[in-house]
């Protein structure tokens, strides 16, 4: 066991911090997908046509875990320096993200009649992948990832939810180059991310929790300030 490790396990949260870190898991990804749509959408989205894109996210966790494990067992874990940032970001994040989108566009890709309406079904695949991989991640991780795992990866999921919809509504709605400087920020944002976990590991957690919650927040204030189109 490293330094890092037995740090973490001597620091467990409390009974009633774990018991909001648990919900928050469990039911953080739906909950936020409603919140959203009420916030953002409340005057132009129809609950059941959503429901077909959750359930196919949801059925893209399963082919997903099988090529995680296999990439998983490719990837050497430490805890510290260089190997640290790129293993857990790959594992936590790169890889999902990236896998989901792929399939999420392919299942959207006859849902561009609007930017709003894309960012929508892209939005609702995500949740229905996300929501079940959250669940696989608490069964599988280390008990003494729990504050990262309960809270701080579910926030990095939701950010990187509305950032990979919000730059792909733009992507393929607007013209010229801007459209791939949509496209460079969002390859880079996992990688930007894995900052989170590598400051978690290292016991920066105070640090960990900010920058999470800065990237939660700066998703949110640019789809208020950029939104989607209708039409």
């Amino acid at each position: 066991m490293s330094i890092h490790e037995n740090t973490v396990l001597q620091q467990e949260p409390a009974c009633g911090i774990f018991f909001f870190m648990t919900f928050f898991l469990i039911v953080g990804m739906p909950v936020f997908f409603i919140a959203l749509l009420h916030v953002f959408f409340s005057d132009s989205f129809y609950g059941r046509e959503l429901i077909l894109p959750v359930g196919m996210g949801a059925l893209c966790f399963f082919p997903c875990c099988i090529l995680y494990v296999l990439f998983s067992n490719l990837v050497p874990i430490d805890y510290a320096g260089r190997s640290l940032y790129f293993a857990r970001t790959g594992l936590d994040l790169a890889f999902p993200v990236f896998f989901c989108l792929g399939a999420g566009l392919f299942f959207c890709r006859s849902q561009r009649g609007s930017s709003s309406e894309f960012f929508l079904h892209l939005t609702a695949f995500f949740i229905g992948f996300f929501t079940l991989f959250a669940q696989y991640v608490r069964l599988v991780f280390p008990v003494w990832y729990a504050e990262y795992i309960y809270f701080l990866l579910p926030l990095l999921w939701m950010s990187l939810t509305v950032f990979v919809s919000f730059f792909m509504s733009h992507y393929f709605f607007t013209f010229g180059v801007i459209k791939f400087v949509f496209l460079g920020i969002l390859m880079g944002l996992p990688f930007a991310m894995g900052t989170v976990p590598w400051l978690y590991v290292m016991n920066y957690r105070v640090a960990a929790t900010l920058i999470s919650a800065g990237f939660f927040a700066v998703s949110l204030v640019l789809l208020w300030r950029f939104p989607p189109h209708k039409n």
